[in-house]
């Protein structure tokens, strides 16, 4: 918390330690239901890690480690550490895109600090649960729930939320098609982390704005972001933002066409995946291996690593990805002509994603359905699911309206 090189002190701390933690943690949670000392000890190694914890554990343990917690704050009746855990369990539920399940988590945290007046709880709670419905595609919701928390922090000058608020905010106003005041806010919450010393901020909103020049066409700069960010998290030994911030320049460099070093990202963030056991970075690497190969149109490649990306999707339970990678073997059926095979992968997906509450997926499996509708000559159902589309990509303000109003466009003209 104190920043800078007191980051690495605690965290080689922590590393030093690591096994008997993990005894101790065991021991006390063996030990939970007849001892109310062992419970407050869970309580301890859930939430007295919580700015450790999420880099160095895998999320399953980490989620584990949280109920065990959340049933210990309920023994000894603590509400602030109750509010701590189910703070903790919707940010790692959201990580493995159980999104539904992590809003009811943040709902559950925001609910006790608003009845304790804990203000900044209610400010984390507020923002966590912007993230959570900008992941569904609400942006006008996150928005709202991320100013909300702006305001809140500001009030009781919690600097460190304030520049967190100020990174989801320009978070949105990117998927929204405002790269410039996401610029803004990102700059901005960037010299937060600076000078509260916080690396770990640093190194997210680094990569924030990478994201953001990336959608601007500014290459360059956005892979100067990302190098920035990783230099941080090999220093951090932060295998997970290591991996993430490979995974987002393989994405660059295949937006300028050079694949092999995308894949080469790509592959080397699966390795640090396979080696430290995360399943959920492993699996979405596996999707990004088969979209840069889709770019080389090696289209059964592709299929193979959408196809392990499934499976591994499935033993995390990570249906938001799931869901994805069925649009994404439709799109590769749809390239080889198998139409087919590409409606049964998009309507799977558009089912997973209307069951998740995923509106700008959904928008983009309709289209996705009209476009091999109209591959196959179906142009009145072409038609119709790309207004369906358009239609949901309108109420939640998307860009990728525009793509689809393109699309009716020239079907109207080949129809004609």
């Amino acid at each position: 918390m104190q920043g800078k090189s007191d980051i690495y002190e605690g965290l080689n701390l922590f590393d030093l330690d690591y096994q008997n933690i993990q005894t101790g943690q065991a021991w006390a949670e063996a030990n939970l239901n007849g001892d109310s000392e062992a419970a407050s000890l869970c309580l301890e190694y859930a939430l007295g890690g919580k700015n450790i914890l999420g880099i160095r554990q895998q999320t399953g343990l980490l989620i584990h480690w949280l109920q065990t917690g959340l049933a210990a704050a309920k023994k000894v009746s603590e509400k602030l550490s109750e509010e701590d855990c189910y703070t903790g369990l919707g940010l790692a539920y959201c990580r493995l895109g159980d999104t539904r399940v992590g809003i009811d988590h943040h709902n559950k945290a925001l609910a006790i600090a608003q009845v304790v007046s804990d203000k900044k709880g209610e400010a984390i709670a507020l923002g966590n649960l912007g993230i959570a419905y900008e992941n569904l595609g609400d942006y006008n919701r996150a928005l709202e729930l991320h100013e909300l928390a702006l305001k809140l922090d500001r009030e009781i000058g919690n600097r460190r939320g304030e520049g967190s608020n100020l990174s989801n905010l320009g978070n949105t106003h990117a998927v929204l098609g405002n790269p410039r005041l996401s610029i803004t806010y990102l700059e901005k919450a960037l010299r937060v982390a600076e000078q509260m010393g916080d690396l770990r901020a640093e190194s997210n909103r680094l990569s924030n704005l990478g994201v953001t020049y990336t959608d601007l066409g500014e290459y360059a700069k956005a892979i100067e972001y990302f190098k920035r960010s990783l230099a941080i998290s090999r220093q951090l030994r932060d295998k997970r933002g290591e991996s993430a911030d490979l995974t987002n320049l393989g994405l660059v460099f295949a937006e300028i066409g050079e694949i092999e070093n995308a894949i080469e990202c790509h592959q080397t963030a699966l390795d640090i995946a396979q080696l430290t056991g995360d399943k959920n970075a492993e699996s979405s690497d596996w999707g990004n291996l088969g979209a840069a190969h889709a770019r080389l149109q090696d289209f059964n490649r592709a299929i193979a690593c959408y196809e392990r990306c499934i499976t591994l999707a499935r033993e995390t339970k990570n249906r938001q990805l799931e869901a994805t990678q069925f649009g994404n073997l439709g799109a590769a059926y749809l390239e080889l002509g198998e139409y087919k095979t590409a409606v049964n992968f998009f309507e799977r997906s558009l089912r997973m994603l209307r069951h998740i509450g995923d509106l700008e997926g959904v928008a983009n499996q309709l289209g996705n359905l009209g476009e091999v509708n109209a591959r196959m000559g179906n142009m009145t159902d072409a038609q119709a699911l790309f207004i369906e589309s358009l239609k949901i990509f309108e109420e939640i303000e998307s860009p990728s309206a525009n793509t689809v109003r393109k699309n009716l466009a020239e079907l109207t003209t080949i129809h004609m």
